[in-house]
């Protein structure tokens, strides 16, 4: 039989021109669809998927960027993190925050005292911050097609300064088709070393690539 499927909120916004939809699967985190499109990979679990993304990320510490805050799931699970002190979460869609509103695994997206929520674009966002500002980047943007532009290398550079040194990124790139994956992860990691992180690995069971600011050199 079929996994039974469970509409939590449906909504068509005129502004986007895109229907929104909050579904559950038995036995499953709620997931979110935009026009279509899964916003996390549900193969083999939304938990599991983010729990081997975090153990890119350990020691999980510090001050934390969740890029592209979404369901919220990333900064939720870095903010429970005893070790982390504060994550800055940032979400562009004030209609995908609607959505995330009747979800309740969300909940700690609007309430914790560690979670930063801002609404606004983190492409532009993140000029705002000193360099070496975060320990941790969990970049995890929408699919290529729709947001290139958090795939590009002048965004890499951004996060590369914004993060200290010996400190840790992992973009989440989900599981598209072999061919197409595999395009996408070799021009993210290309691109990710030229804007100079070191130890660019991709990680299968994550669905990403993982990388390391280098850490400062002694004089």
């Amino acid at each position: 039989m079929p996994p039974t499927r469970t509409v939590l909120y449906r909504r068509f916004s005129p502004e986007t021109n895109k229907l929104y939809l909050l579904v559950q699967e038995a036995g499953e985190l709620p997931n979110l669809e935009i026009s279509g499109i899964k916003m996390k990979s549900s193969a083999p679990s939304i938990e599991a998927v983010l729990q081997a993304s975090l153990r890119e990320l350990r020691p999980l510490t510090g001050v934390c960027l969740d890029s592209c805050g979404g369901l919220g799931y990333s900064a939720i699970a870095l903010a429970r993190a005893p070790g982390v002190s504060r994550v800055v979460c940032f979400e562009v869609d004030e209609n995908v925050l609607e959505a995330v509103r009747h979800n309740p695994a969300s909940r700690d997206l609007f309430e914790s005292p560690k979670i930063e929520l801002r609404v606004e674009d983190v492409f532009d966002g993140i000029d705002g911050f000193p360099e070496a500002t975060f320990d941790r980047v969990f970049h995890d943007p929408p699919r290529l097609s729709l947001a290139g532009e958090l795939y590009s290398l002048a965004f890499y550079r951004k996060v590369f300064r914004v993060l200290k040194p010996g400190g840790k990124l992992f973009h989440y790139t989900g599981a598209p088709g072999d061919k197409a994956g595999k395009r996408i992860r070799t021009g993210v990691i290309r691109r990710l070393q030229e804007a100079g992180f070191e130890q660019v690995r991709e990680r299968q069971e994550a669905q990403g690539v993982s990388a390391l600011k280098p850490a400062r050199r002694r004089p």
